[in-house]
This record gives structure tokens, C-alpha cells and sequence, in this order.
């Protein structure tokens, strides 16, 4: 197994080691593909789809994970946010100032916006930093 960064969050590690059952898993079906059982009986034994199974045969190597960006309700009030936190409101003036321009979600939709734009400004202060 590969060793994992120690500067990774819970939620990566956790990501890490299931990307590694997997993996194991794939390779476990496709040597057992190999010594002649058939997909139907694959499928069976690791309760999975036969499509899942004739899809893990066909990996030539580890999966390349897929993150999805999900749509948030703030989506389109972003650069909005952006211009009220560099202007220092706080979040719940910033939320007050959305839902009277249309936004219906909730707060902490907005807070935790704000934590990845903050989140956002650290990183790029301390890249800039390190090339200075």
C-alpha cells in the first residue's frame, strides 16, 4: 500500500483507503476472471452488477477517482459574497444582504461558501509568500 501524506485531512485518508479497496478489488476480479470464472458468477460472489464487474475487467490500471462539483444554491450569488467579504461584513451581514437580492438558501450554505473562499485567500497568500 502507498504511504499517505501525514498533512492529509481525516476525509482524505478515509477517501485514500477506499481507493485502495478498491483497487484490491478490481485486481481480486480480474485474476479470478482470469483463472476462468465467469462475469455472471463474478457479480454473484461480490454482489455487484455484472456491468460493474465486466468494467473492472476491462481496467488496464488503478481508476483515476472522479471529483464532481456539486451546484450549491450560493452559486449564483458568488462573486456577490466575494465583494461583501473583502468589504469585512461578517456572515450574517452578507446573508442578510443575498436574500434581500433572491437568494432562499440557508446560512450555513453561506457560511461555509465564505470558509472556501477565506480557505481560498490563505492558500494564494502563502503561495505569493513562498515566492517572494
Amino acid at each position: 500500500m502507498d504511504k499517505t501524506p501525514s498533512n492529509e485531512t481525516k476525509l482524505q485518508r478515509q477517501q485514500h483507503e477506499q481507493q485502495e479497496k478498491k483497487w484490491a478489488l478490481i485486481q481480486t476480479i480480474q485474476q479470478e476472471f482470469k483463472k476462468g470464472k465467469k462475469k455472471a458468477e463474478l457479480a454473484r460472489e461480490f454482489n455487484l452488477d455484472p456491468r460493474t464487474i465486466t468494467k473492472y475487467i476491462q481496467y488496464t490500471g488503478r481508476p483515476i477517482p472522479v471529483k464532481r462539483k456539486r451546484k450549491r444554491q450560493t452559486d449564483g450569488f458568488h462573486e456577490q459574497i466575494e465583494q461583501l467579504e473583502r468589504d469585512a461584513n461578517t456572515v450574517k451581514q452578507i446573508y442578510e444582504h443575498i436574500r434581500e437580492n433572491g437568494y432562499t438558501g440557508t446560512l450555513s450554505g453561506v457560511r461555509i461558501t465564505i470558509e472556501s473562499i477565506r480557505k481560498e485567500q490563505k492558500l494564494q497568500e502563502s503561495f505569493l509568500g513562498n515566492i517572494e
